[in-house]
């Protein structure tokens, strides 16, 4: 590919794709020749920067090394990227107030990563300068540690808003239609859920965030209670309203099995 170049690198998702735009930078390497064992410098070619489009339309805009440049304004009104990835370090790149200006004035993300700083002497920007040359800009900085990471969603707040108040009301309604036959007025007491994971895990916090919104819709608290081990394996009491509780687990740990037994109670 080349610059202005698109590819879709995996068929596996034709929907992921990855843009090459320009980026301003020298680029150079040296080789070493075996014929009279003396280090040269060549040409290495034409700097770039890489959007890349997710399935859900979620766009990331790595610059590489690069420094400011005009288009960089076009870039952004072309592609619109959410999240911005961009060198602060100064003396090869832009320095925090060059990131700062290109961030504010011309790419305009919803989140910007400060890059390619403190890895030698001469780069010496940092995240807390771009930070302060941002002020009140309408943007989030998130200052990334190497081996941290940053997770994404393209609306965040009304994805998982609406996610989970759909999740809670259908897992709701099945449970309640499920021993709707046997006691009519539940729930009627608070409720106990039992998640087979160790609090911290991702079902743990899902069926948190779900008992929040059942909480809400139930008028009685729903209560987590991790009861780690047997794989994810369930255990509840059959055939008792206790045993609705099956279900919720179920559903959140995506049908992990069912264990009937009379030694643990579930809600």
């Amino acid at each position: 590919m080349n610059e202005s170049g698109t590819v879709a690198p995996s068929p596996d998702a034709p929907k992921i794709r990855i843009t090459a735009v320009r980026a301003e930078h020298a680029s150079a390497y040296v080789w070493r020749n075996p014929a009279n064992n003396t280090d040269e410098v060549h040409v290495g070619g034409e700097p770039v920067g890489f959007i890349i489009a997710l399935e859900d339309g979620f766009r990331v805009y790595h610059l590489g090394d690069t420094g400011l440049f005009a288009d960089m304004a076009f870039i952004s009104s072309y592609d619109k990227s959410d999240v911005v990835l961009i060198p602060i370090g100064g003396n090869f790149t832009m320095d925090p107030l060059d990131a700062a200006f290109a961030t504010k004035e011309w790419l305009k993300p919803k989140v910007v990563i400060p890059m390619h700083n403190g890895t030698n002497p001469l780069a010496k920007g940092t995240a807390a300068q771009c930070q302060q040359a941002l002020r009140n800009a309408p943007v989030k900085l998130i200052a990334l540690k190497p081996g941290e990471k940053a997770e994404f969603w393209r609306h965040p707040r009304i994805a998982m808003r609406f996610s989970l108040r759909a999740a809670a009301l259908i897992l709701g309604a099945a449970v309640a239609a499920s021993v709707a036959a046997q006691t009519p007025a539940y729930p009627g007491k608070p409720i106990r859920l039992v998640v087979p994971f160790t609090p911290g895990s991702s079902t743990d916090i899902l069926a948190r965030a779900i008992g929040q919104e059942l909480t809400h819709a139930w008028g009685q608290s729903v209560i987590v209670d991790n009861v780690p081990g047997a794989g994810g394996a369930i255990v509840a009491m059959p055939g008792t309203p206790e045993a609705f509780g099956q279900h919720m687990a179920r559903a959140i740990t995506r049908w992990k099995p069912v264990v009937t037994s009379g030694r643990v109670k579930a809600d």
